[in-house]
């Protein structure tokens, strides 16, 4: 016994011809058989060597878009410098309108094995892989996307045997609201809105903190106002009080002055009385003791009240009210003696010429001779007031 093999390929063509109830066989000679046939019979000799086509290809006839109305993009030939090309050229891709989006293809073989041929295709970047195989001879695609795409198609004989595939490249525009204008056009408006938007929301910050800042200072300017009137009431009252106070030592000092110059007033009128009483008695004295006695009792008064001690007292209180008026005084006039300036301080004081000469120790005569003196001494015109003039030093 030989090897054998199993041939199916080679009866493919002659399937449609047998009769599908009865098959009748006769074997021939040499592996020769005849095949009962629906018209007549087949001779089939395995010894002949028949050739067959294993290279042909498939050929797209038309390609024509049918979205809006059919327009016939491709005749089956590409034409170059006046002759047939066979591979689709670069310029012969074309770039679809938006709305040609619809294609339609028309495709055959180039085999005469047999009259049933198969076709597989498969649309590049719009499929996944090749489609089964069908005798169709056409093929359409509806509402592609924009992109580039490559049609793929192939075909099959009936002997089993699968040609060069074809392709045919093309590409659909993007509509105009995803075109590269439009998204520029998107681009420009978004970044033109968000600049807007930022302008609005910078000025809006700026106009809050503008009336925030106007408001921190409105409120600084209302507690600076505050402060300052209690500042000011503040300062008033430490000046009242300061004013109270000084009008308290004042009133202290006069009463400390008046004391004082009452106390020498006294003092000195208790002593030129007895001074006075005691000449009387020296000039009805005859006794030369008691005479002598007596003069050196006056003796003692007189030296008591030329004492400086009272005078440095009085002069103490009185400056601290009058405002250091002796020294003031003395050094406006410097040529003013100490006896002057004590003149001119109880002048200030207001005192009577009376009350001046206890103090000085001089006759009122004394006094008003004084008075003209110091009135040389000061330069005053005869119009003025000494102790106008005094006063108002």
């Amino acid at each position: 016994l030989g090897d054998y093999s199993l041939e199916t390929n080679t009866f493919n063509k002659i399937r449609k011809y047998l009769n599908d109830d009865l098959v009748n066989i006769s074997v021939l000679k040499n592996n020769e058989v005849l095949f009962g046939a629906k018209d007549g019979f087949i001779h089939y000799n395995p010894s002949m060597n028949v050739k067959r086509n294993t290279d042909f290809t498939t050929l797209i006839r038309n390609v024509s878009t049918t979205s809006t109305r059919d327009s016939v993009l491709f005749y089956g030939n590409y034409l170059r410098n006046d002759s047939i090309a066979v591979q689709q050229l670069k310029e012969y891709q074309p770039a679809l309108d938006y709305n040609d989006n619809s294609i339609n293809f028309t495709f055959s073989a180039t085999t005469f094995e047999g009259s049933d041929i198969y076709y597989q295709y498969f649309l590049e970047n719009y499929e996944k892989g090749w489609s089964d195989w069908t005798t169709k001879t056409f093929k359409e695609y509806t509402n592609l996307k924009e992109g580039k795409y490559s049609f793929h198609v192939r075909s099959k004989n009936t002997n089993g045997i699968v040609g060069k595939e074809t392709l045919y490249h093309f590409s659909v525009r993007p509509p105009w609201y995803r075109s590269i204008w439009a998204y520029s056009i998107y681009g420009v408006t978004v970044l033109g809105l968000l600049f807007t938007a930022f302008n609005l929301i910078d000025r809006k910050y700026q106009k809050e903190q503008q009336l925030m800042a106007l408001k921190q200072k409105k409120e600084l300017t209302k507690k600076d106002k505050e402060l300052f009137q209690l500042t000011v009431q503040s300062q008033e009252e430490i000046n009242r009080l300061q004013h109270e106070k000084l009008e308290s030592e004042l009133r202290h000092m006069n009463n400390e002055l008046g004391t004082s110059t009452m106390h020498l007033l006294n003092k000195n009128e208790f002593i030129t009385g007895i001074k006075e009483n005691l000449h009387q008695i020296l000039k009805k004295s005859e006794n030369p003791d008691i005479t002598r006695a007596l003069a050196q009792i006056a003796k003692n008064i007189e030296t008591n009240i030329s004492d400086d001690g009272d005078w440095e007292h009085f002069q103490y209180h009185f400056d601290r009210v009058h405002g250091d008026f002796s020294s003031r005084f003395k050094s406006a006039f410097p040529t003013l003696s100490p006896q002057e300036i004590k003149l001119s301080a109880y002048l200030r004081m207001n005192l009577s010429s009376k009350e001046i000469a206890h103090l000085l120790n001089i006759s009122v005569r004394g006094v008003e001779i004084s008075r003209y003196r110091l009135r040389k001494k000061l330069r005053l015109e005869r119009i003025t007031n000494l102790q106008e003039f005094i006063l108002n030093f």
